[in-house]
Parts: structure tokens; C-alpha cells; sequence
């Protein structure tokens, strides 16, 4: 199986700085949530270098705004270009464990190998359920399942249908915070231009609080696809 890798580099550092922490918004529809009760640096940074699939396990209520530039090597069918996508995310914490999370929606602007389009990206939405929320020893357990709903647009690649099972553990050291997730993605449009498959994906993260202002980030994702059916593209 091939593996991708995307490290954090400086950019991620800087959005760090300026990007709410993962507990901040401690609103929930029904019953009482924790969040706001807890120390300044025990709340972790929220995951940064992939918003759509890297959730971490605390359950919260809040609104992210993403811009994302993807620039790509040259050689094989992409050969080159970049990729621009502007999305939003909204998280509602309806109990203190159970959130509904819209991971996945805005607009891209895709410029690589043969295709030089616009348009709408898919809209993904599902439910996440914190297993365990030990805020006293700082240890974390989530669950989720999704449904990625293929309304998007196909000549920027989208319009493609899947669902996503996913687990999510994040632990706490006073002031450093490490979490890791894991997504299953299970392919529902058979009729994909490039072909569709099966794949799961990891993501680690390590954040370490300096101030409330600021804290350095590091995270890795990785991706593979277990089950390629037609695929035609090593993407």
C-alpha cells in the first residue's frame, strides 16, 4: 500500500496561534458540558493540516472557517498545478458527549493536469460520541459516523458519495496534548470518472501550550486505499 504524508510546517504554526482551541465553545442543547470549566492549558489546539478528516475526541459547540492551498508535483497524470478550497465547519454539541459535526463543504479551485475548473464541493455531515471524557486525568475517547452526501460539483473531482466510520483517542500532560484519529472511508458512487475505492486514513497531532495565544503544532495524516476496485488515478 502507498502511503501520503503532510507534515505541519510554519504556516500551521502561525494558524495556530489564531485558531480556536478544540474545547472552547462549552454550548450544548441539552444537559451541562465541562469545557468551560477546565484550565487555559489543558485545552488543546484543534487539528490544523486536514479539518475534513482529523476530529478530535471533545465534544463542542463552534464555527471554523478554512482556506486550504494544495500545490502539486510534477509528473504522473496531475502533473502539476495547485488546488484552492474555502469551507466553513460547524460543530453542535446537542448533550456533553453526543455532536453533530458538518465536516465537510465549500468551494474549490482545482488547476492540475488536464482540468482548470470552479465549482461546489460535497457535503458531508454525522455524529460523534464521546465513549470516554475524563477532563481529571485529561483522557479522551471518541467515536463517529458519517455519510459524505455527493452533491458536489464533478469537474473538480467531487459528486462522490461515501461513508466514514472513525475513532479518535486524545491525552493530555498538563501542558502538552498528543491525540490521534482513525477514519474508514467506504465508497457509495460506483460511477466516478476516475474510478472510486475503498481507504482508510490516520492522523497524529502534538500540540504544547505556551501561552493563550499561542502553540506550537506538529501533526502527520496518512492515507491508504485498501480496496481500489476501478480506480485509475493513484490519488
Amino acid at each position: 500500500m502507498k502511503a501520503r504524508f503532510l507534515a505541519l510546517c510554519a504556516a500551521g504554526l502561525l494558524a495556530a496561534a489564531s485558531t480556536a482551541s478544540a474545547q472552547t465553545g462549552g454550548f450544548t442543547l441539552f444537559g451541562k458540558s465541562e469545557v468551560n470549566s477546565i484550565k487555559d492549558e489543558q485545552r488543546a489546539v484543534a487539528p490544523i493540516s486536514d479539518p475534513y478528516f482529523h476530529e478530535d475526541s471533545f465534544v463542542s459547540s463552534d464555527l471554523r472557517a478554512w482556506g486550504i492551498y494544495q500545490k502539486f508535483p510534477k509528473g504522473g497524470l496531475i502533473n502539476g498545478g495547485d488546488a484552492k478550497v474555502y469551507a466553513l465547519q460547524f460543530r453542535l454539541a446537542i448533550t456533553d458527549r453526543l455532536q453533530l459535526v458538518a465536516y465537510k463543504d465549500g468551494y474549490s479551485d482545482l488547476s492540475a493536469g488536464l482540468i482548470d475548473e470552479e465549482g461546489w464541493n460535497d457535503v458531508a455531515a454525522g455524529l460523534k460520541y464521546a465513549v470516554i471524557q475524563d477532563w481529571k486525568n485529561e483522557f479522551h475517547l471518541a467515536i463517529g459516523l458519517g455519510y459524505e452526501f455527493p452533491i458536489g460539483d464533478a469537474k473538480v473531482l467531487q459528486n462522490n458519495g461515501e461513508i466514514r466510520a472513525w475513532a479518535s483517542v486524545n491525552k493530555g500532560f498538563g501542558k502538552l496534548h498528543l491525540g490521534a484519529t482513525l477514519n474508514v472511508f467506504y465508497a457509495t458512487s460506483t460511477d466516478e470518472a476516475l474510478g472510486h475505492s475503498d481507504y482508510l486514513s490516520w492522523h497524529l497531532h502534538a500540540d504544547y501550550y505556551l501561552c493563550k495565544w499561542f502553540s506550537p503544532v506538529i501533526e502527520v495524516n496518512g492515507y491508504h486505499a485498501y480496496n481500489k476496485h476501478d480506480a485509475v488515478a493513484g490519488f
